[in-house]
């Protein structure tokens, strides 16, 4: 089955109109602005655009190159002497192996505790999420320990506790136990670890237990356990590695290299491992003896993650951990109920296309801990948004940064996941969410990075001209990635240039596409876009255009507000009508009230001040303050919108008397928006209503009135007749 059959593409509608002619009877005008508003959700498209687009400069198709070594623990890498043998006999460490650990050892933050309470009652459990390096710092503690009681030893994984027997303990050695057999129930119950503590006493041996933090312990257990919430400091680890078998001075080469800005952002953005730190660490020492470089290192990072995606996807993987897996793929950072119910469509998709008869299969009462530990996901303290506003949530992530970009790679490269990806996600740019449709479209966007031509001819026209205001958002939407990419954004742009001048729901979607893709890298391309697209009357298009020019608005206040001002000089009639309702809505515009400089003052205001104090300081070329003037002067004299305009100066000083900070902007901005004496008493008039005759007069209208009066002019008097 192709891309276009997957696609499933609405059809055309039957009555396409080509020009700016329209019925008056619309009634999917207004819902058309409404949803088109409303889906233009700039922050959530700004974070989804960042997560699709800002890959390392790492090859995804480096090949793997796996190292003769032993793995002990998934938290660090190291290496051991000789063979693993029968369950319940344990494997010694050597004391070169420890006297390497000591070396690499970056100083745990749990160490000292687990020390302590292992001497005290010679058994410690330590519990921690994976990448906390609980299972390094168990053989270390263990090692401290045996320094002076003996030798240090690992029994094997898997090996259940209650089963251990008086013999299985040399009298004065230290023992290590990672991922031991547990009840169903996953506990460690309190009779087990009172057993295992009284033969370790009987036989004056010590032990380490390793678990993860979704094992159970009883409350009166506590004694015996250690809480592993977070590792040591990354580039204390990375240092510690590439050291261990350098010379000492090396140390300035050492510091050079955790300088490199590549090193930096894997750091930073990848959030390797304690175990992966270590492996690049090692392979890193080879750049200081210049036998490798930096990036062919860190591409075997990401060979090594291919490799544990093609395992997942793979046949070892269920299909409820790869439907998991592609759910926290292209919707992480949403809480976990999102990320369940998004899972749950896809299931439904893979279900319908599976030929099975009746209805999917459900399943109830999952641990959410266990489910996220199969696919290496986690739990983070985040932000949940909707259009009511934010909340705290526990959101859904990988736990390594790099995972979900690498999946989405592997998974339309190396198997035929394409054709359910794209029904899936077409699935979900339609639903109620709108955070939910926006991610859809954002993860077309992704995908259409592989086969883009194909995509935009079967999945992007359609939706440029559907009846659907969701998908033509979704559309717009999807190309905030495509332009992104230096490979196909001339196919993009050229996409949207023709929706310009194409039918009335094309042009609708050019507007958004102008608005949401194209403002960030070409925001004069975006204006003459969107400038050209408002010279119509159609008021469905105008609704779409003004949502595109607070787009723009968004990231360049500046260019908006010239541009506009620009437009108008030559501008008459609706148009000029037009142009001054969108300065007006960017001047009200809640979402917009907020800029850098100014935690209160609206974007406008804030757009003006920083223009007057750059013309203070000597600058004599016109500044984006003298288009705030002239537009605010515009909408003043306007006869239809000097209401409105009034209105928003109103709500302005009603913010000022409330913030001494932005008093002196809005006074400033009054005294300059009326340069003869009729606008000043007009002006004057307005400011006497908030002054007099009301409960609590306005001190900044009273100072904005006072400021006029001194600048007025001297009025001829009427000579009195004697």
């Amino acid at each position: 089955m192709t891309l276009r059959e997957a696609a499933e593409a609405p059809p055309e509608p039957a009555a396409v109109q080509a020009d700016d002619k329209y019925d008056d009877d619309h009634p999917d005008d207004d819902q058309d602005r409404e949803a088109d508003g409303q889906f233009t959700q700039f922050a959530e498209v700004e974070r989804g655009v960042r997560r699709f687009t800002a890959r390392g400069a790492v090859a995804f198709d480096a090949p793997l190159d796996v190292r003769g070594a032993a793995v002990v623990s998934g938290d660090q890498h190291v290496y051991l002497d000789g063979q693993r043998q029968r369950r319940n006999l344990s494997t010694p460490l050597s004391r070169d192996l420890i006297d390497r650990m000591r070396r690499v050892d970056a100083g745990h933050p749990g160490t000292d505790s687990a020390v302590r309470i292992l001497q005290e009652h010679r058994l410690c459990v330590l519990r921690g999420t994976r990448g906390t390096g609980r299972g390094f710092l168990g053989r270390i503690v263990a090692a401290k320990v045996a320094e002076t009681a003996g030798r240090c030893r690992l029994l094997e994984p898997g090996t259940d506790p209650r089963e251990l027997l008086e013999e299985d303990f040399e009298p004065g050695h230290s023992y290590v136990l990672e991922s031991p057999a547990l009840r169903a129930d996953r506990a460690l119950a309190e009779f087990t670890l009172t057993n295992v503590a009284s033969l370790l006493t009987q036989r004056g041996a010590y032990l380490v237990i390793v678990v993860d933090d979704a094992t159970p312990v009883g409350d009166a257990s506590e004694r015996w356990s250690v809480s592993v919430t977070s590792g040591p400091p990354l580039t204390e680890v990375l240092r510690a590695h590439i050291s261990v078998d350098l010379p000492r001075h090396f140390s300035d080469v050492v510091d050079d290299l955790l300088n490199e800005a590549p090193i930096i952002n894997w750091l930073r953005n990848d959030a390797p491992t304690l175990g992966e730190v270590g492996r690049i660490g090692r392979a890193l020492a080879g750049v200081a003896h210049g036998t490798t470089t930096i990036d062919a290192c860190l591409e075997h990072a990401v060979a090594r993650e291919r490799e544990r995606v093609r395992d997942l996807l793979g046949d070892s993987g269920s299909s409820r951990e790869k439907e998991l897996a592609f759910a926290v793929a292209f919707f992480g950072g949403f809480s976990y109920a999102t990320i369940s119910r998004v899972e749950g469509v896809l299931a439904d998709v893979v279900h319908a296309r599976s030929g099975k008869e009746g209805a999917r299969p459900r399943h109830f009462l999952r641990s959410r801990a266990e489910r996220l530990a199969a696919i290496d996901a986690k739990f983070e303290t985040g932000v949940a948004s909707n259009e009511y506003g934010s909340s705290p949530a526990e959101i859904v992530e990988f736990t390594r940064n790099q995972t979900h970009d690498v999946l989405i790679d592997v998974a339309w490269k190396d198997f035929d996941a394409s054709e359910v990806l794209m029904v899936w996600l077409r699935t979900l740019v339609v639903s109620t969410d709108p955070a939910v449709r926006a991610r859809a479209a954002l993860s077309i966007g992704r995908l259409s990075l592989f086969e883009f031509a194909d995509v935009a001819e079967n999945v992007l026209q359609p939706w440029g001209r559907s009846n659907d205001p969701r998908e033509r958002g979704a559309a717009a939407t999807a190309l905030c990635v495509a332009v992104e990419d230096e490979q196909v954004a001339g196919h993009a742009l050229g996409l949207i240039e023709s929706w310009v001048t194409g039918t009335r729901r094309q042009r609708m979607t050019a507007a958004l596409a102008l608005g949401l893709a194209v403002r960030n890298n070409w925001p004069v391309a975006a204006m003459d876009g969107l400038g050209s697209l408002l010279d119509t009357e159609d008021p469905a298009i105008i609704g779409v255009v003004r949502t595109g020019i607070v787009g723009v608005f968004v990231v360049h206040h500046e260019l908006v507000l010239q541009s506009i001002d620009g437009w108008l000089s030559a501008a008459t009639g609706p148009r000029r009508n037009e142009l001054l309702k969108v300065f007006l809505l960017l001047c009200n515009d809640a979402t917009l009230s907020t800029l850098e400089g100014s935690n209160e003052a609206p974007a406008v205001l804030t757009v003006f001040a920083g223009g007057s104090a750059n013309r203070r300081t000597g600058s004599e070329s016109p500044g984006p303050d003298a288009a705030v003037l002239s537009l605010w002067r515009a909408a003043l004299n306007d006869t239809g919108l000097r209401d409105d305009a009034l209105a928003c100066l109103g709500i302005w000083i009603k913010k000022a008397d409330l913030d001494a900070s932005m008093r002196d902007m809005v006074v400033d901005l009054i005294v300059h928006m009326a340069p003869t004496n009729r606008e000043i008493d007009r002006l004057k008039y307005a400011l006497e209503k908030k002054t007099h005759g009301t409960p609590r007069p306005s001190a900044t209208a009273r100072a904005a009135l006072m400021a006029l009066s001194s600048r007025q002019g001297p009025r001829p008097h009427p000579e009195v007749s004697r």
